[in-house]
């Protein structure tokens, strides 16, 4: 049996009008143009030594948007993840300078490039934004356009003011939770993009490339 609270989380996982309308998963030739032509090819990334450079300059020729954008719509149409993109690197990096303690260290992974830039286009620009426009509310800070942490900061500061000055109880919830990304259970995650219109194609290519991720 599962709790009060698992089923009312699973009742928000529902869709509330029917399934809505898949996100798109595929990347035209102007798109993939647009996305190389604004990312940092000195970014460290690609265990196979493809790295962004390599997608930059592919982006500046027509017939390499035509080639590069259709194999990386692919495996997302299709439900499969290339065996390039089940490879990563991961390094420490020190939160503070000169002081390389376990405790301070923070674990970055570099993934594929081309598979970063699919995961941007397909999860942030399209995925994030329908889920935005559906059920987003405004005291919600995190990962959103127009949305500035030092307003959210001053914000709460005033808060707080306000109520010592006007003496009002009070109680304040934080849920930015310590490593909260590395607690995203995929399978639950997945259900979550599927109320929102990712295709299961797409959502068996992540979990595929995760569960199966050689580091």
């Amino acid at each position: 049996p599962i709790t009060e609270e698992a089923k009312i989380w699973l009742e928000t996982l529902q869709y509330e009008n029917g399934p809505p309308q898949e996100v798109d998963v595929g990347i035209s030739p102007e798109q993939f143009r647009l996305i190389t032509r604004k990312c940092n090819p000195r970014t460290a990334a690609s265990p196979s030594g493809f790295g962004y450079v390599v997608w930059k300059a592919n982006g500046r020729s027509d017939l390499g948007c035509r080639v590069h954008s259709r194999m990386m719509s692919i495996p997302f149409e299709k439900g499969f993840a290339p065996q390039r993109w089940k490879k990563c690197i991961e390094i420490m990096l020190e939160k503070e300078a000169g002081s390389p303690m376990i405790h301070r260290l923070r674990i970055i992974v570099l993934l594929e490039a081309d598979f970063n830039l699919a995961l941007r286009t397909i999860w942030m620009h399209r995925l994030f934004r329908r889920a935005e426009m559906a059920n987003f509310v405004d005291e919600q800070w995190g990962n959103r356009k127009k949305k500035k942490a030092i307003d959210c900061l001053t914000m709460k500061l005033l808060t707080c003011e306000s109520c010592r000055i006007m003496r009002t109880n009070a109680a304040l919830m934080a849920m930015d939770a310590a490593a909260c990304y590395d607690r995203i259970l995929t399978y639950l995650s997945n259900m979550s993009e599927r109320k929102y219109g990712l295709p299961k194609t797409a959502c068996i290519t992540k979990s595929s490339a995760v569960f199966e991720m050689e580091r």
